[in-house]
């Protein structure tokens, strides 16, 4: 889910899904079924400062990083 995209994309690769959308996700499985994935482009409805606002909120949904054992010490 979206709590995710930031293990998923950089800022930069996650602006432009956003701006240019997604038409179609390729199949991770050939013989599988199409996923039903895709979004519309957002540039003809979002200026720049909204898309930066939109990117860093999602990239702050990110569950909080666990600690290794390296960390604790």
């Amino acid at each position: 889910g979206l709590r995710m995209v930031a293990e998923s994309y950089t800022k930069a690769e996650l602006a432009k899904k956003i701006f240019d959308g997604v038409p179609s996700v390729p199949k991770a499985d050939p013989n599988g079924p199409n996923p039903p994935l895709t979004m519309p482009a957002y540039h003809a409805l979002i200026g720049q400062e909204e898309l930066d606002s939109l990117v860093n909120y999602l990239l702050s949904l990110a569950p909080p990083q666990t600690k290794s054992k390296k960390d604790a010490w």
